[in-house]
């Protein structure tokens, strides 16, 4: 296993030890971390991983990216980015849904389908829909011995 030695300034060395403890993310803190370890002590990554807690692998990305784009490189967080193809039509699927609202999701997974052509489960479908903070609404039903001429007065 090869180690990544490169050297840093003071000051570089001086906030990377600071920000390993004072950055509120702490996966960010691990990153930092294990960038620090390497500068300063010059140890292989399968140590620095095993005081860290990261894969070796992932200590020797995290320190390549630092050497490669800077200290900011280390505090960006692509977690959980992606986005649902439903929200780039999601103002027309709205204004469907409020304007005839759908019996099931079954129903709306349908109209979606016929509107935008794309495809998703009915759980997909109640779980755009709650995004949105649109619900099901259950209706009650009609007693049998209502008398609606009594019900008019």
């Amino acid at each position: 296993m090869p180690t990544l030695k490169f050297n840093l300034s003071e000051a570089e060395t001086e906030k990377l030890n600071y920000e390993r403890y004072a950055y509120p993310d702490p996966m960010v803190q691990k990153r930092i971390f294990a960038v620090y370890l390497n500068a300063t002590l010059g140890w292989n990554n399968l140590i620095i991983g095993q005081i860290v807690g990261l894969h070796y692998n992932a200590v020797g990305s995290w320190i390549n990216t630092y050497k490669a784009n800077g200290f900011e490189a280390l505090l960006v967080n692509n977690y959980g980015s992606t986005k649902s193809e439903l929200e780039n039509h999601a103002e027309c699927i709205l204004k469907s849904l409020q304007l005839q609202p759908p019996m099931t999701a079954a129903v709306a997974a349908e109209r979606i389908k016929e509107m935008t052509g794309i495809s998703r489960s009915t759980q997909q479908v109640r779980a755009f829909m709650k995004r949105h903070e649109l619900k099901f609404i259950k209706c009650g039903h009609i007693p049998a011995k209502a008398d609606n001429d009594k019900q008019h007065q």
